[in-house]
Order: C-alpha cells, then sequence, then structure tokens
C-alpha cells in the first residue's frame, strides 16, 4: 500500500494506492481508503514508490556480455540467469531473445518456466537466427556465435525446419546491409 499506480492505459497516476495479491495474482485494485486488509496478509508499504504493468521487451539477447564488454564465448546458464535476473528488476516481465542463443541452454530455462510461475523475466527465444553469407548478423557480426548462413533458397526450408524441431517461439533472419557496406541478398526469399 502508498503506491502511486500507473496503470498503462494512459490515465493519471493514481497517489495512495493499494492492492491485494494472493498466491501471485493480483486481486483488488483501489485506494488505500478503501482497502481492507485480508486477515494473516503481510503488508508491505511502498510510500514513494511507483507500481505499473510489466514492461514487455521483443527485441532483447541474454548471456552474451559481462558488464559492458561483448563476450559470446560467456554464454551459459549462469549468464543467461543472470541477465534475466536484471531484466526482472528493470520492470521487463517478457523478453524475446532473438538470434543468438547458443545450445539448449534457453530452451531448458523456457522449458522451466512454462513448468511453473517465473521467479525472473519470461523469455521466449528465436534460437539461432539466420544470415546470408557477406550479410550482416549473428556469427559474423558476434564471433563465436554458429550462425546458420542460407547461401540459396534451398538452404531455407531445412534451417527453418531445424529450428522448429528445436521449438523455437520466432525465426530471426537478418536482412542488414549494414547501410550499404555489407552484400546484397543474393537471392530473393
Amino acid at each position: 500500500r502508498g503506491f502511486t499506480l500507473i496503470d498503462g492505459t494512459g490515465a493519471a497516476a493514481v497517489p495512495n494506492s493499494a492492492m491485494i495479491i494472493d498466491a501471485g495474482r493480483i486481486k483488488w485494485v483501489g485506494p488505500v481508503a478503501k482497502l481492507k486488509v485480508p486477515s494473516g496478509a503481510e503488508v508491505v508499504d511502498l510510500t514513494g514508490r511507483y507500481v505499473m504493468p510489466g514492461l514487455i521487451d521483443i527485441h532483447g539477447h541474454v548471456g552474451i556480455t559481462s558488464g559492458m564488454t561483448l563476450d559470446t564465448k560467456g554464454y551459459s546458464r549462469q549468464t543467461v540467469e543472470h541477465d534475466l535476473k536484471a531484466y526482472s528488476q528493470y520492470g521487463v516481465t517478457t523478453l524475446l531473445s532473438l538470434g543468438l542463443d547458443q545450445g539448449t541452454t534457453i530452451f531448458d530455462i523456457r522449458t522451466q518456466q512454462r513448468a511453473s510461475r517465473p521467479t525472473y523475466t519470461r523469455v521466449y527465444t528465436a534460437g539461432l537466427g539466420f544470415v546470408y553469407p557477406g550479410g550482416v548478423g549473428g556469427g559474423i557480426t558476434f564471433p563465436g556465435i554458429p550462425t546458420p548462413f542460407l547461401s540459396s533458397v534451398a538452404d531455407v526450408e531445412p534451417a527453418v525446419a531445424e529450428e522448429a524441431r528445436k521449438h523455437v517461439d520466432f525465426i530471426k533472419f537478418w536482412t542488414d546491409a549494414n547501410l550499404g557496406q555489407a552484400k546484397p541478398m543474393p537471392y530473393d526469399i
């Protein structure tokens, strides 16, 4: 209780708000003056703080940085979980990790999250994204990432089938020519 509520509808922020949460679910929201604290409930004073809906990041990458340094060799469950916990501290409740997820780590975390309530940012993944030879993205931009290269239209279907076998949530294909510095795509998809 005591927080300022920003409800995400565009309405003005509402100071001195309260809410009741039961088993991780919001049961009631309103002014502190109308709060009826359930018997045995823990009361948390959030005076001076803000409560708002969780943020959704639809383009992120996890597990490939250490501090401010890009380090694809450090990709591990520990670095992915560290990043997801940092996202949650910033209010991001859901993240789409796009195209740089190596091995099974991200899929293992996602499976565990879907089996229960996540304790940090919920993740969706595109697995490994695709790039054309001479293009920008994936293992070209981030050395050490085993990016599938699509050299012809015939490469597309088996590459997508491989990612689908992993049960990716999305498919990513880099088509960035890096402001004209990279070679144009050698074929039309």
